[in-house]
């Protein structure tokens, strides 16, 4: 006997066919629904953007100020030293990457411990190494320029 199929559904039940697929990050599994193209929504990560966004304020201090050093920031933050020199290397992240962890576009699966253990000093490599495309290049473009992150806001002054 072959079930009557719609039958089976309540008529206040809604059946959504869309593509998704499911993507490790971490120890955790995401559902991902998708265009066929990425994302249909941001996926902000305010880790990472805080992350992003402390590195290159402590960089800019650093440069700026000859007396200050790693380890009086990490003091000042209430961090670990090793911390702030793993921060720093994210001042050196292909600015398309930044881009997009700014705008939520970063890849599901990449999370702030996996950058910040490796990170290749090479745009290509850290683009094949976190799964970012590589940009298409087009002279047309103008240069990228700071812009807005929305509604979320990275704290990157001292507790």
């Amino acid at each position: 006997m072959t079930p009557d199929r719609s039958a089976t559904h309540a008529e206040d039940t809604i059946v959504v066919r869309t593509a998704m697929r499911l993507q490790h990050a971490g120890v955790k599994t995401k559902l991902i629904i998708t265009d066929g193209s990425g994302p249909l929504r941001p996926n902000l990560n305010p880790a990472l953007i805080k992350a992003v966004a402390r590195a290159h304020v402590w960089f800019q201090r650093l440069s700026a100020e000859s007396t200050l050093t790693a380890a009086a920031i990490a003091r000042e933050y209430k961090v670990s030293g090793r911390y702030v020199r793993q921060i720093l290397r994210l001042t050196f992240l292909a600015p398309d990457i930044v881009e997009a962890i700014l705008a939520g576009r970063q890849p599901p699966e990449l999370q702030l411990h996996r950058m910040v253990r490796r990170l290749p000093m090479a745009w290509p490599d850290q683009r094949r190494m976190y799964g970012f495309p590589s940009p298409v290049r087009d002279e047309r473009m103008p240069a990228i320029k700071a812009r807005s992150v929305g509604d979320v806001t990275a704290d990157v002054r001292p507790p």
